[in-house]
């Protein structure tokens, strides 16, 4: 059999536990239909808005976010709301 490099970073992902959604790390989480959209701090303003899926929980979108206000990130997050309500 020929390796296949997709297939081992796959599986390397999958078995990875920085790809799969914590509710304990999250600042904020919401489930959407087959989907879970959760919120985690990198530091300081910045964020990350991630899209996991709700059986295997692990991510299918990432977006990076530098909020200063809380607005801002309610609108961040509320678009990444809107995407995964799309995916179902």
């Amino acid at each position: 059999m020929a390796y296949d490099a997709w297939t081992e970073g796959y599986l390397k992902a999958k078995q990875s536990k920085a790809n799969k959604f914590d509710p304990n790390i999250s600042i904020r989480f919401e489930r959407v239909g087959n989907w879970i959209v959760s919120a985690k701090v990198l530091g300081g303003y910045k964020t990350v808005i991630c899209i996991y899926h709700k059986k295997t929980l692990m991510e299918h979108y990432k977006t990076e976010q530098i909020t200063e206000s809380q607005k801002a990130f309610n609108n961040a997050f509320q678009r990444v709301i809107d995407l995964a309500k799309k995916w179902n």
